[in-house]
């Protein structure tokens, strides 16, 4: 159930988390606005993703982010991507976590 490899790009970091979703968490997702996921997903989802993949990374995306943004933005941009991939809307493709999260990547 949990990823125990650090995903390389954003896109491979959303899709391990769409996959470890449950029915209930995607109705979860589904029915809040995405600054609310975000909001509540900082302590719980964000703080896994810290955890797990943002400090000890050595390369890949996660890695590359957290040179240039602090972690919590960077669990936080994750969690705005896989909100917009539960919604079906297009997921960001950059190479690192933008610094200003509420602009259009």
């Amino acid at each position: 159930m949990f990823a125990k490899k650090i995903p390389n790009t954003l896109r491979e970091a959303v899709d391990t988390l769409l996959t470890m979703l449950s029915d209930e968490d995607r109705a979860r997702i589904l029915a809040m606005d995405e600054l609310t996921f975000r909001g509540t997903s900082h302590f719980a989802l964000g703080l896994w993703m810290r955890n797990r993949w943002v400090y000890p990374a050595t390369k890949g995306w996660f890695a590359a982010s957290y040179r240039a943004v602090d972690a919590d933005n960077i669990s936080s941009f994750v969690c705005k991507q896989l909100h917009r991939a539960v919604h079906g809307k297009v997921i960001s493709d950059c190479n690192v976590c933008p610094s200003w999260m509420d602009e259009d990547e």
